[in-house]
């Protein structure tokens, strides 16, 4: 579970401070794609609860269930979120964004490019 402290509790906490709510209030249908990550951001910290709390007899079917739904949820903010964002947004509001994550302290292994030099 350090995985999920560590590196998606930052993530979904970036998601939802700085992310959803203008995806919320800027884009086509963003109110309801919003509210369903939202949603699939909680399921996925009830998942993680119950495998930490739980006895670890029914892992065959709770890991799967729990790899689905991550899955799903980041195609689903890659394919829908980020390029409705990149075709309905200006430059500048991505770029505000995008500066408020790159000030946020690093946390956990990152999918951002390592550093040249």
């Amino acid at each position: 579970m350090t995985f999920f402290a560590d590196t998606l509790q930052p993530h979904f906490e970036a998601e939802e401070t700085w992310v959803f709510p203008t995806a919320a209030r800027s884009l086509t249908g963003g109110d309801a794609l919003v509210r369903d990550l939202l949603a699939e951001h909680e399921q996925i910290r009830t998942l993680v609860s119950d495998l930490q709390r739980v006895p670890v007899d029914d892992l065959e079917t709770r890991l799967p269930t729990l790899g689905h739904l991550l899955v799903s949820h980041v195609r689903t903010a890659e394919r829908v979120l980020f390029e409705t964002m990149q075709r309905e947004m200006g430059d500048a509001a991505l770029e505000a964004i995008g500066v408020r994550l790159a000030g946020l302290p690093p946390r956990g292994p990152s999918c951002r490019p390592a550093a040249d030099g």
